[in-house]
């Protein structure tokens, strides 16, 4: 009988022991799901798309707005969806279209381009390509 309370009492204890490892793996994983969920619940409301955000690639890039000027002096818009595609906020597309707008129009004179996020603006005039 002595054996008995032996053995019954190093199976308690190994169970409290069993039980907090439980716990505190249950612990660990509780906070991982926590952080993936309230991490990005933080960044709902930044500007989008925000550099490293969880809807970087996500969101729709605010495309620059262009205008060119013409050698009679007027301002006339581009699309530029027509020009290029695929557009990322961290790839500095300014000067190449710029130069594309004035190879390609012989009556561009300058090309003034602007955006809200990232903010940028820049004009730049032909006679400099």
């Amino acid at each position: 009988m002595g054996r008995q309370t032996t053995f019954d009492a190093k199976r308690a204890e190994k169970s409290v022991s069993n039980r907090r490892i439980a716990i505190v793996r249950g612990g660990i994983v509780l906070s991982g799901v926590l952080l993936m969920v309230f991490v990005p619940l933080l960044a709902v409301d930044d500007p989008r798309p925000a550099r490293f955000g969880w809807h970087m690639y996500a969101a729709a890039v605010d495309l620059p707005k262009i205008e060119v000027l013409l050698a009679d002096g007027s301002l006339q818009e581009r699309n530029v969806g027509n020009i290029a595609s695929g557009f990322r906020p961290e790839v500095d597309y300014f000067v190449p279209i710029a130069r594309h707008l004035c190879a390609n129009e012989s009556a561009v004179v300058a090309v003034h381009m602007s955006r809200r996020h990232p903010a940028r603006e820049v004009a730049l005039e032909c006679s400099t390509f």
